[in-house]
C-alpha cells in the first residue's frame, strides 16, 4: 500500500535524524489550507516570475517530480503530468 504525502511527513517528523533544512515544513503550513486553484495560481505566478528572472529550470522540476512518482495514486501521477504539461 502506497503512503500519503502526510503520512510519509509525519513518519519523518518523527524520525530523530531529519531536520527541515530546506523549509519543508514552512511550505506545508502555507500552502496545506489552499485550494486547488489557489494553489494552481500560485504555481503560475512563481514560474511566471522565475521565468522573467531567468531562472526557470523545468529539467529539476521533472527530476522532483520523477523521484516522487512511486509515492503517488494512479489519480495523483496523472493530475501531475497535467500540472507539468501546463508549465
Amino acid at each position: 500500500m502506497k503512503r500519503s504525502f502526510r503520512e510519509t511527513r509525519n513518519a519523518e517528523a518523527e524520525s530523530p535524524n531529519t531536520r527541515d533544512t530546506d523549509g519543508r515544513e514552512e511550505l506545508i503550513n502555507k500552502y496545506s489550507g489552499m485550494s486547488e486553484d489557489g494553489l494552481m495560481r500560485e504555481l503560475r505566478a512563481l514560474t511566471d516570475k522565475q521565468r522573467a528572472e531567468g531562472s526557470f529550470d523545468k529539467g529539476l522540476i521533472e527530476r522532483k517530480a520523477e523521484a516522487i512518482l512511486p509515492l503517488l495514486s494512479e489519480d495523483q501521477r496523472k493530475k501531475l503530468f497535467q500540472i507539468l504539461g501546463s508549465l
